[in-house]
């Protein structure tokens, strides 16, 4: 491995309204919305297939194409605005202001709510437990009306089926494992399943594809183009599978909504876009054709920044990147940071799962003209990295890989990091000065020297808990064709599932009682 350590890689309200009026359809929406506030020269509701959550606070990450979509109810979380508050009469020692609210409470409470969020978000995003192998169609514009179709028949399993198998499986093995930690939390109900996840129902008639416009990006690669059809959007908060005290959040407005329903004609939408079609990427897998969430997300991108440069049209740019891969997770995980330390950012791309994150490997040359990037021009003051160790554990889908040592040079400072996981400590030595790490120590740091007495016992242990877990976090490889590569959305899901597994139900009971709850 190279010396230089690289870069890393108010009330919302059940209100259709949201998913698009007939004005909010004219802009483009973030891929995965229905709804799309006014933005020059860019395409309406391009994901029309794809969900958009009840969002009672910042808005959620975007969601891929679901039954569930249009969701408006609130969301396992805090509503905006939210801030925990101590529990009433419980005071810290020596505290000049009798309000005063303690960090370590309030610091602890906004991380595992933020965490329990992640968590939920990734469940909506991701909720199908199906095999995707059966799916796909003969034509590009066949798959594109199936999926739809799908959607209109409420047929989670039909939706799963027709999206590209390599993101559907992705999304399915996401879901699993968090999904079975948000029932055993409490935060959704232990009967809930894919088929009953959402308030809301979606119905789609008539739908129409301009096949004269229809655009082959490469050999795999093929953008269909909607320009009729109806949707029907009805929404019934009423039908959340969350527990009675996550929707105790949401507070007495969630009884106030009225089930509500409203209609959209596709063909307006083009219109008020300029009678620009409604565009839907499609992949290849074999001998047939799958709607892909990922590429119709980098194809409205394209199409905007080629308007501001030009250079994207040409036939190097859109040139695919070839695949590197290791022969071990550990390698892969160095072998990006050597990419990464090199400069070389083709090479990382080349070191993520082809399958998976292909949608980078046939856009990643745009991607990086557009970014003014250039391969070889590392930064020259990276911080050098040496005596890397690491372990590993089988994950769902993969390998996680986790840091055992590691020895940064930087700034004239030589730093050296152990981690013992399963002890629940770090060691890190600076300058030949070591210092030990655990989960009291965190907990001094938080109440700035104390030894955490003052905190309530409960947030004391969920502390230490969470520290223990952050200790075990990793980064997730798959195996494709023999090599293995670096999953990113496998490794932000594993995260967010660490730190699930540091909760207790009896802390999210807690959390809602600092809330007032």
């Amino acid at each position: 491995m190279s010396d230089n350590y690289g870069p890393q890689q108010g009330q919302g309200g059940w209100q259709p309204e949201n998913p698009g009026t007939p004005q909010g359809f004219k802009g483009q929406p973030a891929p995965g919305n229905w709804q799309g506030q006014q933005q020059p020269n860019q395409q309406p509701y391009s994901q029309q297939p794809y969900s958009q959550p009840y969002q009672s606070g910042p808005e959620q990450p975007q969601q891929p194409y679901q039954q569930q979509a249009y969701q408006q109810g609130p969301p396992p979380g805090p509503q905006q605005g939210w801030q925990p508050q101590a529990p009433a009469g419980w005071q810290p020692q020596g505290a000049p202001q009798p309000k005063k609210k303690n960090l370590g409470v309030i610091v602890t409470a906004v991380v595992v709510v933020l965490a329990i969020a992640a968590g939920v978000t990734v469940w909506l995003v991701s909720k199908k437990d199906t095999n995707t192998a059966d799916g796909g169609q003969a034509s590009p514009q066949a798959a594109a009306s199936d999926m739809l179709l799908s959607l209109s028949n409420k047929d989670a399993v039909g939706v799963a089926q027709q999206l590209d198998p390599t993101e559907a499986q992705v999304f399915t093995d996401m879901s699993g494992d968090i999904l079975g930690e948000l029932k055993r939390l409490e935060i959704i109900k232990p009967d809930a399943s894919t088929d009953a996840l959402t308030g809301t129902a979606v119905t789609m008639k008539d739908l129409t594809f301009d096949a004269a416009k229809e655009e082959k990006v490469n050999d795999h690669v093929t953008i269909v183009k909607l320009t009729g059809g109806t949707v029907t959007i009805n929404s019934d908060a009423a039908n959340l599978p969350f527990t009675d005290k996550m929707k105790q959040i949401a507070g007495s407005e969630l009884d106030k909504v009225q089930p509500e329903s409203k209609t959209y004609n596709i063909a307006d939408v083009v219109k008020d876009n300029g009678g620009e079609p409604i565009r839907i990427a499609t992949v290849k897998r074999g001998d047939k054709w799958y709607p892909s969430l990922f590429y119709t997300m980098a194809d409205y991108w394209l199409q905007d920044a080629k308007k501001s440069n030009p250079a994207l049209n040409t036939k190097e740019a859109a040139q695919s990147i070839a695949a590197v891969g290791a022969g071990s997770p550990e390698e892969a995980v160095t072998g990006l940071l050597d990419k990464a330390t090199a400069g070389d950012y083709e090479g990382v791309i080349g070191m993520l799962p082809p399958d998976e994150m292909g949608v980078l490997y046939d856009y990643g040359h745009q991607m990086l003209l557009a970014g003014n990037v250039k391969s070889g021009q590392a930064p020259t003051d990276m911080p050098k990295i040496s005596n890397l160790s690491f372990s590993t554990s089988a994950v769902t889908g993969g390998t996680q890989v986790s840091l055992k040592t590691a020895t940064i040079e930087a700034d004239g400072k030589t730093v050296s990091i152990a981690v013992d996981a399963a002890a629940g400590k770090v060691t890190v030595e600076v300058d030949g000065q070591k210092q030990e790490f655990t989960g009291d120590n965190v907990l001094q740091a938080v109440m700035g020297g104390s030894t955490g007495s003052q905190l309530p016992p409960q947030i004391a242990d969920l502390i230490k808990r969470e520290f223990k877990q952050v200790l075990s976090l990793g980064v997730v490889t798959t195996e494709v064709d023999g090599k293995w590569y670096v999953s990113p959305l496998r490794s932000y899901s594993g995260a967010v599932l660490t730190l699930l597994k540091g909760l207790q139900p009896g802390d999210i009971d807690y959390l809602l009682q600092l809330a007032g709850k």
